[in-house]
């Protein structure tokens, strides 16, 4: 019985807990929330999960990097996320083959939800197909 009125306050205190589109999808938790599993992905080599992470209109280098996931070592967040409206930008560190590339992931907010929309790499340029279907 107390859970259920924890749940109920809860709901109504902070309607949105409920839905991935929520009050925290809109705020720079949301967003840090998936830099933190680009970074994730990009560690464990998972280009399935990178893949998940992506707008629909995603921008070629983002669909180049998860092609090349499997050369990373290491990735972790270098510093805050921050928020401009419906977009958000995060800055990280890439490992591969020893070398340590620094990034800036660019994040959209779509139907109440963040997605991975770009991907800078100071002073290189990131060149592939991007994939159909």
């Amino acid at each position: 019985m107390l859970l259920v009125a924890v749940f109920a306050v809860t709901a109504w205190v902070a309607p949105g807990f409920l839905v991935p589109g929520g009050p925290a999808a809109a705020s720079g938790d949301g967003a840090r929330h998936v830099a933190q599993r680009i970074m994730s992905g990009f560690a464990q080599q998972d280009k399935t999960a990178l893949r998940k992470l992506t707008c629909d209109t995603a921008e070629r280098p983002v669909t180049t990097a998860i092609a090349q996931a499997h050369q990373t070592t290491g990735a972790r967040l270098t510093g805050r996320v921050e928020l401009r409206g419906g977009s958000a930008t995060a800055p990280g560190r890439l490992t591969m083959d020893g070398d340590r590339i620094d990034v800036e992931t660019g994040l959209d907010l779509r139907d109440g939800s963040w997605c991975w929309q770009s991907l800078d790499v100071p002073g290189i340029e990131l060149h592939g197909a991007r994939p159909t279907g």
